[in-house]
């Protein structure tokens, strides 16, 4: 039997369904959420578990034949050790963890130390997590096929004095990047531009902690801090849905990143879903982000200042075609249903 620790008790969360969980239902694979008393073959255990407590699983059960996966695809090895000690106490505090330790990246180290496989989020982030421990690190990429019946996506219906853009991921970032929408959006940034669409598919609410602590409306947030004349801004729920629509709706998808540690060792998976919904998108130079984007030749999109975002979103008046060309052959290569089966064959059996 596999043990799994997911991402949320439902599966719901994007890491869960768009990983192992289509793999394992299209295969008839028999798992569960693993409870501590149990005896599996397998487990599975994901950031959002008790680390301090499912790091002594093999040692307190004495079971010394199960194989631990663990998904490590943030990199909270990089946080600044007040940020460390703070996370630490905040989950302690929400109840994450039963027991209190110094600081989070110690609680993921003691996971290191028991697993026997680590799934990282891209190759720069295994570079980083091989250094901490003897486990064999993977690249474990998202896989989007919940969105194939929909197929091919994208098709703007836009005007060429207005623009439209959509954005997707957790609300909680939108605390640190809304100040780029403003200033995308605001007086005569794009040419000609007179109106702009923003469409953020998200949750419906923000929280500034760990999910749950001091939380707002994403809809009253945004409306506030984006009370411009010429722009329109639609919060919608995230489910494919709403995203289909969005990215229907939209001229290019942006991801701006804020210039932190944990954002700069995101993996790539945010522009392999907008290559794989056929759009063009815009993102903050990252390393993940740069690597995709020059693999793919599409270089030119990737932006570090208000200027060249600008710049970019006037190449893809000229561009358009030629960079949905040259994603939809990258994600071809890449997230073929052979490579997944592959994969996630190797990780469990």
């Amino acid at each position: 039997m596999i043990g799994i620790l997911p991402n949320s008790n439902d599966f719901s969360h994007p890491q869960d369904r768009r990983r192992y969980l289509y793999y394992l239902e299209s295969n008839n694979i028999e798992y569960e959420l693993a409870d501590f008393s149990k005896v599996y073959e397998v487990l599975y255990v994901s950031l959002n578990c008790d680390l301090n407590l499912w790091s002594q699983y093999k040692k307190i059960n004495n079971l010394h034949h199960v194989k631990i996966i663990f998904d490590l695809s943030d990199n909270y090895l990089a946080d600044t050790p007040v940020r460390s000690f703070l996370r630490s106490i905040g989950h302690f505090l929400i109840g994450r963890t039963r027991s209190l330790c110094s600081s989070y990246k110690k609680s993921i180290l003691k996971m290191l130390e028991v697993a026997d496989i680590v799934t990282a989020g891209s190759d720069e982030q295994r570079e980083v997590i091989s250094r901490y421990t003897r486990a064999k690190v993977i690249v474990a990429r998202d896989y989007f096929f919940e969105f194939d019946e929909y197929l091919p996506i994208h098709k703007s219906t836009t005007c060429d004095d207005e623009v439209s853009i959509v954005w997707e991921g957790f609300s909680h970032s939108l605390f640190k990047i809304y100040k780029f929408f403003w200033l995308i959006s605001s007086g005569q940034r794009l040419k000609g531009v007179k109106k702009v669409s923003l469409y953020f598919v998200t949750d419906t609410r923000m929280c500034r902690f760990f999910g749950s602590v001091l939380c707002t409306s994403v809809e009253r947030h945004l409306s506030k801090k984006l009370n411009l004349d010429n722009v329109t801004v639609s919060v919608l729920d995230w489910t494919v849905e709403n995203l289909v629509d969005a990215v229907s709706k939209s001229d290019f998808a942006i991801i701006p990143l804020p210039n932190d540690p944990i954002s700069r060792s995101k993996p790539e998976n945010k522009v392999m879903l907008f290559y794989y919904l056929k759009i063009p998108v815009l993102c903050s130079d990252i390393p993940s982000y740069r690597r995709v984007m020059q693999d793919s030749f599409n270089e030119k999109f990737i932006c570090s200042s208000i200027l060249e975002w600008e710049g970019a979103i006037e190449l893809l008046k000229y561009d358009n075609d030629k960079y949905i060309q040259n994603s939809s052959k990258y994600v071809a290569e890449k997230l073929s249903m052979k490579n997944y089966i592959e994969f996630w064959s190797k990780i469990f059996l």
